[in-house]
């Protein structure tokens, strides 16, 4: 096929070049076949160095020749960004240059100076013994000291506790340096003798005890790294500091949650009272470690405080949580080790357990807040801690007192990934859903371009161990496919508040709502919000195909899929002609209530939700139970349990008979609350935000080219 405006020719006929071009065009399987083949092809094409177009399990090549078709599963690090990811950033900087000259600041001289004066950091992230100038001022500003002795530590309990200069206690640390101060061994005192009777009133066998500590050390200790199990078996076997009776019967607790065994259970008939027994025990220890707390306690608060959501207890869940919060100030945790003042040496092993308590807490107070609606509570710049650090290769033979099969490496990996996810889950909250939240304008569009671009950057930059697919191959860490899931629940929380409101969509009139044209930003949330919510469906499903079913995930799948479920069962108008409701996905729904189904045999909120979601979708007679034969099914939101005599129906659900009209009129929306941005309480306008550029939306036209193009590549 020849070129419709053919290049100038010289006399002596077509040049090369322009015939070389009509060739490679009209060729067949050439440029126009190319998009055929795969970017990395089999093993077997590779050796022959022949084209493979990359079907799995078998290439076409190797499927005619009747050949072993084997793809590598090593990331060879050829994988390049996605173009519109690039354009994203290229459409930023530029935005970000076009500002600076229009306060005359000429960009390539200001860099150059800074680049001559050596003064450009070459991070901005704390990381552990960071040895750079902007970690050694943030250390010199905060002035405080673990105090051990009775002079200034009212407590006299042993425990160094963290004072700052505002306490005055400071000024007295040099007069009372002299004073003879007894050790800590003095304030040991003998065991309590009520706290021995009630271990020994609850002895269980080495064999259950041994199989709850693999399940939570498995399971819920890799979300949530608050114990550190080389520490704590250690200290179990040999009476260290990092065990307590207290501990012990917590971690038990959480672990019965995951267990299918009848030991376990105050009533064997009954799955919902697994690890009763031990919550109750624990609830005694803990009426006398909170008279002297220590490191123990607070860890023991923080798994307490999981266990009491999975038996329903939200309310004695969120104080166990901020009892561990108020310790981590105690004990100086918000601070890293370099800069306090301690009377005890800290050893690198348990600066790293403060670090480690610290960033979980961090984490855990981040999803808390998305759970329950809540303002956070645990800020970023209220603490200055290094990130965990990566163990050294001499460190790993340390690790083989621990049973689980995951390395410590990609525990690092898993919590600091998690950590920069929380970070941006933070500003999220505190600018969209505090009280005093984002204004309306300008600040709106940049907040949002600003947050969407965090996120992709995060998820481009997650570890190819942290996928949920790795070149073809499903991850066996269970937690990786959860962390995906928190990345695609903030992108549903950053997208909810820029949506309209479903109750005024449901109007007598939707002529009304149809016709008004939608701005972009609103269309781009709505598609981005309904993609996110899509890629936690396939997520529950990829997790299902591993690991069987969610009998044994943490909770943080619960409110996922829940936010996931609604946003599929609410569409938003994409355009002007898009009623929003008339194309539900759902093989997607589906996929999250059973997610929510084979959660709610650990954790009893995930069976509520399962509930209110069916009488959602069919009403509010629906319960999603099925009543035993001559019984009265009289379980309501408020006492039902999932596993009470009353099991789940497990027929999928679909759409109502006769399916949704226009107006979606078979579901109630009122269950879908929007919280929207609203003038009270919003931020004056042009109101600083740390962070935020309050930028003229011309500005915007360019980033609009590339987030409207952007393609969430291999969906996570």
């Amino acid at each position: 096929m020849a070129d419709r405006n053919p290049l100038p020719t010289s006399a002596g006929g077509p040049s090369p070049k322009s015939a070389s071009k009509r060739n490679l065009s009209s060729a067949p399987g050439k440029a126009g076949g190319r998009s055929r083949y795969a970017s990395r092809a089999c093993q077997e094409c590779r050796r022959r160095r022949a084209k493979c177009d990359g079907n799995k399990p078998s290439c076409s090549r190797c499927l005619g020749r009747q050949l072993p078709c084997i793809y590598t599963t090593d990331d060879d690090g050829r994988g390049t960004a996605p173009k519109a990811y690039v354009r994203q950033l290229q459409a930023r900087i530029n935005i970000l240059e076009r500002i600076l000259w229009l306060h005359s600041i000429d960009v390539d001289a200001s860099a150059a100076q800074l680049l001559e004066q050596n003064v450009i950091p070459n991070t901005t992230s704390l990381t552990a013994g960071s040895a750079s100038s902007a970690f050694d001022q943030l250390c010199t500003a905060f002035e405080g000291t673990l105090y051990l002795d009775d002079c200034l530590n009212f407590d006299s309990d042993g425990e160094a506790r963290y004072f700052g200069s505002t306490s005055g206690r400071t000024a007295f640390q040099e007069c009372n340096a002299s004073l003879d101060h007894p050790s800590s061994e003095k304030y040991l005192e003998a065991p309590n003798m009520y706290t021995q009777v009630l271990s020994n009133d609850t002895q269980i066998s080495e064999e259950l005890e041994s199989h709850l500590l693999e399940l939570f050390f498995t399971w819920q200790s890799p979300f949530c790294q608050v114990v550190d199990e080389a520490l704590f078996r250690d200290s179990k076997a040999n009476n260290g500091r990092y065990f307590s009776p207290l501990l012990l019967n917590c971690i038990l607790a959480s672990a019965s949650r995951y267990s299918d065994r009848v030991e376990v259970r105050s009533d064997p008939e009954d799955s919902n009272t697994a690890g009763r027994t031990f919550l109750e025990l624990a609830e005694a220890l803990l009426y006398f470690d909170l008279k002297r707390p220590n490191i123990t306690t607070l860890q023991s608060l923080a798994v307490l405080g999981t266990v009491y959501v999975a038996f329903g207890h939200d309310a004695a869940g969120w104080l166990c949580q901020g009892m561990a919060n108020r310790l981590v100030l105690d004990m100086g945790l918000h601070l890293d080790s370099n800069i306090l003042n301690s009377p005890n040496h800290i050893t690198e092993a348990e600066a790293e357990l403060r670090r480690q308590i610290y960033w979980s807490l961090y984490c855990d107070d981040k999803l808390a807040a998305s759970y329950t609606g809540r303002v956070c509570t645990m800020l970023d710049f209220q603490g200055v801690v290094g990130l965990p650090s990566l163990p050294s290769p001499i460190d790993q033979p340390d690790q083989l007192s621990s049973s689980i099969p995951v390395s410590r490496t990609l525990l690092v990996h898993f919590q600091r990934s998690l950590i920069a996810l929380s970070q941006i889950l933070e500003k999220i909250h505190l600018n969209l859903y505090a009280p005093k939240r984002l204004a309306h304008g300008g600040q709106r569009r940049s907040f949002f371009d600003s947050c969407l671009l965090a996120l992709k950057t995060w998820c481009y930059g997650l570890p190819p161990e942290l996928k949920p697919v790795r070149s073809g191959t499903p991850n066996k860490f269970p937690q990786a496919y959860t962390l995906c899931m928190i990345y695609n629940t903030a992108i549903i929380l950053l997208t909810k508040p820029y949506l309209a409101d479903p109750a005024s969509r449901g109007s007598p009139n939707p002529q009304q709502s149809i016709q008004q044209p939608l701005d972009s930003l609103t269309q781009k949330a709505s598609a981005i919000q309904l993609e996110a919510a899509k890629r936690i469906g396939s997520l529950g499903e990829q997790y299902r195909e591993v690991f069987g079913s969610f009998r044994k995930s943490p909770i943080t799948a619960t409110y996922c899929s829940l936010s996931a479920a609604l946003a599929l069962l609410n569409p938003h108008p994409q355009g002007a002609q898009d009623a929003g409701r008339s194309d539900v996905d759902m093989d997607k729904v589906n996929s999250c209530l059973k997610t929510l189904q084979e959660l709610s045999e650990s954790w009893v909120p995930a069976g509520k939700y399962h509930c209110s979601l069916v009488r959602m979708i069919h009403g509010p007679d629906a319960t999603g139970q099925q009543t035993s034969p001559g019984r009265v099914n009289t379980a309501s939101d408020e006492i039902y349990v999932p596993s009470w005599s009353q099991p789940y129906n497990r027929s999928p659900v679909g759409l109502p008979e006769g399916g949704w009209d226009q107006n979606g009129a078979g579901l109630d929306w009122s269950m879908w609350t929007n919280t929207g941005l609203t003038n009270g309480g919003s931020l004056t306008p042009g109101g600083q935000i740390p962070g935020l550029l309050d930028l003229p939306l011309w500005l915007h036209e360019e980033m609009d080219s590339s987030l409207n193009d952007l393609s969430w590549e291999n969906p996570m």
